[in-house]
């Protein structure tokens, strides 16, 4: 994963924990999918990454996250 990438919030993760960490209103329900604007190492070798979603934004570990595959044209006419 990297910055740019379409990303799913995986569905164990619960949510209610990152909205205190964001400090924003909680996503509607669905409301999973988001674009990566950052990421980081973390001590252990795993990474973190910033993503952000529609009114609100926050970070989750790799494991958190799976890709979302859209095809290039697609995404442009979404974005």
């Amino acid at each position: 994963m990297k910055v740019g990438d379409i990303v799913e919030v995986k569905d164990h993760v619960d949510l209610n924990v990152h909205k205190f960490l964001s400090k924003t209103v909680f996503p509607q329900k669905g409301a999973r999918v988001g674009l990566i604007i950052d990421c980081q190492e973390m001590a252990d070798g795993f990474y973190e990454f910033e993503v952000i979603f529609e009114g609100w934004s926050s970070w989750f570990r790799d494991l958190e996250l799976r890709m979302i595959d859209v095809p290039a044209q697609e995404a442009d006419e979404s974005w």
